[in-house]
């Protein structure tokens, strides 16, 4: 019951916004890091010559804003 109800709240409400805001990248002259993670934190890193195709999307507030 409780326990159930505790662990939805945690699962639906705050760890997505946690997920979310601990996520985020850097992109170097020859690399790019990935970082993201909450209770572990995991670090990637992609050589440029590694990236093949790079998919973009944009919706109308992106696009008023002139990002992608």
């Amino acid at each position: 019951g409780a326990c159930a109800l505790l662990y939805s709240i945690i699962d639906v409400l705050i760890l997505p916004t946690r997920q979310w805001l601990r996520w985020s990248y850097y992109i170097a002259e020859d690399e790019i890091h990935l970082r993201h993670g909450v209770w572990f934190v995991k670090e990637t890193v992609i050589p440029m010559v590694r990236i093949q195709h790079v998919d973009t999307k944009q919706g109308p507030f992106l696009r008023r804003y002139e990002l992608s």
